[in-house]
């Protein structure tokens, strides 16, 4: 008899504990989409697959009542809520490509449901630290921009103007502009930092300016820090004309093409007839007149390299490299030994 009282004791237990959690929550459809919104960037919203949305009693999740993960399309379905308890909220996270967090939430009371009683949950980046926006913008047209720029972020000034050189120092980062001429920064502490942009424009390579931006540790809020866009413009500064005129014998040669290159390593693709029959990668190119002369006009400002292709009077065919001209400086002569 002690053994049977005893194990009716423990069930009266078990059913008690179960009847008390069936209090706790209620059947319910709180179901949704989870969507990203960019407004650094200005991205088109898209979904945010595979996001984790909570019901919690607070904005950040912690400690959060229900867990469920956003399927591929980004819907979800939440299916109990808290017994009689109006005042909680939902809240979304979700992790893109580049590791940068995404987070949402709304209060149970701001729900905003569609015809068919979904909620679309919007959530927003944290960007870590300084963000900068900058815009390249051709200086000709003032409005056009320019995609595909690069755009550099330095320390100090001296170190951004090597951008202009061989050899690019103390580089922090570098990103490539958009479609809509416009390159983004984050994660920067706070400090003053110079931005320059650089492209290849068909007419050769083009740089902006070197601009500086103040991130302001001061004005750090939650870590982040927004810079409102700062506008690169690319510069052309340009001669009126450049001439080269090449020799051959002592006498003015000719039906020969001259190339010119932005860099040397390209230059020394004149010499490659199996790969490049036809023409090298120039930036630049223009054939001899009677005279052995071409003119070339709007140049940049910058050292160029020499190539010349064609056929000498002999019947032989002609490729040479002749080095680096600069345009700030006199025409130049070029001889074929």
């Amino acid at each position: 008899m002690k053994f049977v009282f005893l194990r009716t004791i423990l069930l009266t237990l078990i059913v008690s504990g179960c009847n008390k959690d069936a209090f706790l929550y209620e059947s319910v459809a709180i179901k949704g989409t989870v969507w990203t919104k960019d407004e650094f960037v200005r991205s088109v919203d898209s979904i945010a697959s595979g996001a984790t949305v909570f019901l919690s009693e607070n904005s950040k999740a912690v400690p959060y009542l229900i867990k469920v993960d956003a399927a591929k399309d980004g819907s979800f379905n939440i299916t109990h809520r808290p017994t009689g308890k109006r005042d909680f909220f939902l809240v979304a996270k979700f992790t893109d490509s580049r590791g940068i967090l995404f987070e949402g939430y709304y209060r149970f009371s701001d729900f905003l449901r569609d015809s068919e009683g979904n909620v679309k949950l919007t959530v927003i980046p944290q960007y870590p630290q300084g963000i900068i926006k900058a815009e390249v913008v051709d200086s000709i047209s003032r409005k056009e921009v320019v995609n595909g720029a690069e755009v550099f972020v330095f320390e100090n000034k001296e170190q951004a103007n090597s951008v202009k050189t061989p050899m690019i120092t103390g580089k922090i980062a570098s990103s490539i502009t958009n479609n809509k001429g416009a390159a983004f920064f984050y994660n920067l502490p706070g400090s003053k930092y110079y931005l320059i942009g650089r492209v290849n424009t068909g007419r050769g390579i083009m740089y902006t300016k070197v601009e500086s931006v103040d991130v302001n540790a001061g004005l750090l809020q939650d870590t982040k820090i927004q810079v409102p866009p700062i506008t690169l413009k690319l510069e052309y500064t340009r001669r009126p004309d450049f001439t080269v005129s090449v020799e051959y014998d002592n006498q003015p040669l000719a039906g020969v093409t001259v190339h010119l290159f932005s860099s040397e390593w390209q230059a020394q693709s004149i010499a490659d007839m199996i790969k490049y029959p036809d023409s090298p990668p120039s930036s630049y190119a223009k054939t001899t007149d009677t005279q052995g002369k071409v003119q070339f006009s709007g140049l940049e400002p910058i050292t160029f390299y020499v190539g010349i292709r064609g056929d000498l009077p002999t019947g032989q065919k002609a490729f040479l490299y002749e080095g680096s001209i600069n345009v700030s400086e006199t025409d130049e002569t070029v001889t074929i030994p």
